[in-house]
């Protein structure tokens, strides 16, 4: 079975982790080498759109972003995850992402290439097949930014994070184009095992029903540890939300180190983390997102305009989506029975 595959298994049998699934009311489709993707291509600022679609839209005197990574960087907002909800597409354009905001105080194409759930091994494949449609169509791209390590903290160890992101890395570096590495920014201000504060009555439920006795024993120790305000050592026992571990931060700085890439790393600025700056376990919020953005300017000497980032307006699809939730609610409300209404985690 390959990593990808080992990847997929895990998240299915974790009861915090459902909802990798392809089904009808799912924004993902399946791939044979990513294992998923996106329905419609490319997130944008108020829908999505196919890379060659964006590709075609980008002006000669402009310059290429492309930022590559998982939820933090496609946008995500677990508020709006559960189990009876009918739009499939939810979690996103809730707030401007870092990719909103560099598109919006910098006159350049920025292409934002997050997927929910990705480690860096399928960022990996990803950027390869991106590359590839780039070369087909003759665009440059002057920058690609890689913000990877939560799902990979969830999912394998720290020598395979390094070798998957030390692969990722050299594919990025493959062209003519300017790396920036973005270390996922760590939350621990958060409850181990809690994924909405919305939805407290799932984690009961999903405890009830795991059946990996060592990960529930580590999980009951990261809540008292949380309680003691011990909150990185808390971080480190919880094994079922993506977050970054110390032994995969380690292994970031020393990929990082090796490859000679710039970084950007807003952890010491964050300090604990917290609703000031995160939208829940490990999502960058409007303001975490905006000192992203900022970082990036500064790294890169790219102008930045001072012009007030605008709130996300979706596009009508999403709110035919959002139109047909509500009606369906009415028509099938959401059942009472605590013991199946278990979320959908990225």
């Amino acid at each position: 079975m390959s990593k990808l595959d080992q990847s997929e298994v895990s998240s299915k049998n974790n009861p915090f982790m459902t909802g990798y699934d392809t089904g009808l009311l799912s924004p993902f489709v399946p791939d044979t080498e990513c294992s998923y993707k996106f329905d419609k291509g490319l997130i944008t600022e108020n829908w999505f759109a196919s890379v060659e679609k964006l590709i075609k839209q980008v002006r000669p005197d402009m310059k290429v972003v492309l930022n590559m990574g998982d939820s933090s960087t496609s946008g995500w907002h677990s508020d709006y995850v559960y189990k009876d909800n009918r739009n499939p597409y939810a979690p996103f354009f809730r707030y401007p992402t870092y990719s909103d905001i560099v598109r919006q105080q910098g006159d350049l194409a920025v292409f934002n290439a997050g997927v929910p759930g990705y480690t860096s091994l399928q960022g990996s494949q990803y950027l390869k097949e991106l590359l590839a449609v780039f070369a087909e169509y003759r665009q440059k791209i002057d920058y690609i930014t890689l913000y990877f390590g939560n799902n990979d903290a969830l999912h394998s160890s720290a020598s395979d994070y390094q070798a998957d992101l030390t692969q990722l890395i050299a594919q990025a570096k493959s062209t003519d184009v300017r790396v920036v590495a973005i270390k996922p920014l760590i939350n621990y201000r958060w409850q181990p095992g809690l994924r909405s504060k919305k939805h407290l009555g799932e984690f009961a439920v999903a405890l009830d029903v795991l059946q990996d006795l060592t990960i529930k024993s580590e999980l009951a120790q990261a809540q008292v540890l949380f309680r003691e305000q011990d909150y990185k050592q808390a971080l480190e026992q919880d094994g079922v939300l993506p977050r970054l571990k110390a032994k995969h931060a380690d292994a970031f700085d020393q990929v990082i180190a090796k490859a000679g890439v710039e970084v950007i790393d807003l952890q010491e600025q964050l300090g604990d983390g917290g609703a000031e700056y995160f939208i829940d376990y490990c999502h960058p919020n409007q303001q975490a997102s905006q000192l992203i953005a900022n970082a990036f300017f500064q790294l890169t000497g790219l102008d930045q305009s001072s012009v007030q980032v605008s709130p996300v307006a979706p596009a009508w699809q999403f709110r035919c989506w959002e139109l047909f939730d509500r009606v369906a609610q009415k028509v099938a409300p959401a059942r009472k029975d605590s013991r199946v209404d278990i979320y959908s985690l990225y």
